[in-house]
């Protein structure tokens, strides 16, 4: 998912996301915004949802083209020194770990803005994201009968926000880690990662390991690779990329780049694959896809 600012071009993508939104019934939950396709052309235009000039922040996510989530900052055209956030994602996209990338970036922005903390409302019902909040640090208090009033307070020494996604709680739980004698191999924060990767790629199980040539030799090895197998690689990576595959016994067949992207290049493939083929590691370089 590519988190951005909306653009003109967006309008009907975004569009849509919000007909599914009201479908779906989120509309509610985003109050004072019901989701129209009046507000998604004023968003594409810069403006607030009413139409109006703006300091508060309006992200979406894109995956394929399509708008697939729908965060929000808002308060500081009101005043407001604490802005509230809000998020919907696509009820098609849920579960993968949208919600958690998207909130990462709105606490980034927040920061950046010289916020102290965020708030938000949370339905009592909507167990999921009453659980994401709480392991993204969010205290939660009475607000109503049906919603939870959530709150993160960043740490004064919170990492720089142009480096790092950081919900502030780094240092505590690298502490934490220390102090129980687990800081590899084991331990509740494995643990904890393990469960939260395999609920965002919607699997039964994840596999946590020392390195990404470990991950990479034993993907090979699960596929079965071995002597008079090809795998083709990029021919601009790290060694890992073929040492994998010869840990194996298999043999790694370099492939060019693409010079805009330093990826693979897909229309060089076809002529690499021959009947000992049996894989291709599409290394993604330098954050392209």
């Amino acid at each position: 998912m590519v988190i951005r600012s909306p653009e003109p071009a967006d309008e009907p993508a975004i569009a849509r996301l919000f007909a599914t939104l009201v479908a779906d019934g989120d509309s509610h939950s985003f109050h004072p915004h019901p989701f129209t396709a009046g507000e998604a052309r004023h968003l594409t235009q810069g403006l607030c949802p009413t139409g109006w000039p703006t300091e508060d922040i309006y992200r979406f996510g894109f995956a394929r083209g399509e708008a697939v989530a729908y965060g929000m900052l808002r308060g500081w055209d009101e005043g407001f020194a604490e802005p509230s956030l809000g998020i919907a994602v696509h009820p098609d996209f849920r579960g993968q770990g949208l919600a958690g990338q998207m909130i990462r970036q709105l606490h980034d922005i927040a920061r950046m803005r010289g916020a102290a903390s965020v708030r938000l409302k949370v339905y009592r019902d909507n167990t999921k994201a009453v659980s994401l909040y709480q392991k993204l640090g969010y205290v939660l208090s009475e607000h109503d009968a049906s919603q939870w009033l959530g709150r993160l307070v960043f740490a004064a020494d919170a990492a720089d926000s142009t480096s790092s996604h950081s919900s502030g709680n780094e240092q505590r739980y690298a502490a934490e880690a220390v102090a129980s004698s687990w800081i590899s191999s084991t331990g509740q924060f494995l643990d904890r990662f393990e469960g939260e990767f395999a609920e965002a790629c919607n699997c039964d199980y994840a596999l946590g390991t020392s390195s990404g040539t470990t991950a990479l030799h034993l993907a090979v090895a699960a596929l079965g690779l071995g002597p008079g197998d090809e795998v083709i690689v990029p021919s601009l990576t790290y060694i890992a990329t073929a040492n994998a595959v010869t840990y194996c016994g298999a043999t790694p067949i370099f492939v060019d780049v693409d010079p805009d992207t330093w990826c693979l290049d897909p229309t060089k493939i076809e002529a690499a694959i021959t009947p000992h083929t049996k894989g291709i590691i599409p290394v993604h370089l330098l954050g392209h896809p």
